[in-house]
């Protein structure tokens, strides 16, 4: 019997940080970003257009926040994958997590995590 294969993505932790920083909002996309009307990213054209690592992107760059801890966005990262129907996700950091940070995004996020490289970690549930 042919097992299914498992939905891979894989995320650019760094690249985010170094878009996040370097966003000029507009008072529209301030304000559209307070109100998170999110009907337009979960609709049906979207969703058929664009690969699962690039609807993750969008919802990453709305949903992360660089005031949170990268654990924290890590968990919110990860289930923002889930919801896109990634079952495994590889993510590139621009540091190695400790022992404690990997601790924390499996216990308070239920799924597990292992280093792949020095800086890269792979989240799956």
């Amino acid at each position: 019997m042919i097992q299914p294969t498992r939905v891979r993505g894989v995320f650019d932790y760094t690249a985010f940080l170094d878009v996040a920083c370097h966003k000029h909002w507009t008072l529209f996309e301030a304000f559209f970003h307070t109100e998170r009307v999110a009907h337009d990213e979960s609709s049906q054209t979207t969703r058929q257009a664009l690969a699962p690592d690039e609807r993750l992107w969008k919802k990453a760059l709305q949903n992360l926040s660089l005031g949170r801890s990268d654990q924290e966005n890590l968990m919110i990262l990860s289930k923002l994958a889930r919801s896109e129907g990634i079952e495994a996700l590889q993510v590139m950091m621009p540091y190695a997590l400790d022992a404690q940070q990997l601790h924390e995004i499996e216990t308070l996020g239920c799924h597990t995590t292992q280093r792949v490289e020095v800086d890269e970690l792979l989240i799956e549930w």
